[in-house]
């Protein structure tokens, strides 16, 4: 209906193409009305890509990098060291050591369990997160911000 109107506006016909017996630059999309037509053509295609890219935006990988959301403040709580270790994997070259970040990590919680005001985001965490004193929470909060 609306492909119709905006047709209407440019004082164009909405009509598919026509169709010819030996097709070479286009593909030959076989339908019974107008709206059949731009559906196979152009809505199907449209909506695979639309599918396929949910499908690579919520990868594996991503999944993964969401363990980092447990370094935010209102949500270090329900979270252990062992639930931020398959991110540590993927960014373990800007990081230092394991045992390091282990240590920042205990740190970083037991500032927090007491706390009532919690920071909620990213931004609001890096903002309160002391670099000097915690360089690899503070590195993996940038990592975190920047996804």
């Amino acid at each position: 209906k609306m492909a119709e109107s905006l047709a209407e506006t440019v004082e164009s016909d909405l009509k598919q193409p026509r169709l010819v017996a030996k097709q070479r630059n286009r593909v030959n999309v076989g339908s019974s009305s107008d709206q059949e037509y731009f559906k196979r053509s152009v809505f199907y295609p449209f909506l695979d890509h639309v599918l396929s890219e949910l499908r690579s935006r919520f990868s594996v990988h991503n999944r993964i990098v969401t363990h980092l959301w447990s370094l935010i403040p209102k949500f270090i709580v329900s979270y252990s060291f062992s639930d931020l270790q398959p991110s540590l994997a993927i960014y373990a070259n800007f990081l230092e050591s394991e045992q390091a970040v282990q240590g920042e990590f205990d740190i970083w919680k037991k500032r927090w369990v007491d706390k009532v005001d919690r920071p909620d985001t990213t931004i609001d965490a890096l903002a309160v997160c002391d670099n000097d004193f915690l360089p690899n929470i503070a590195r993996l909060l940038q990592i975190t911000a920047t996804l």
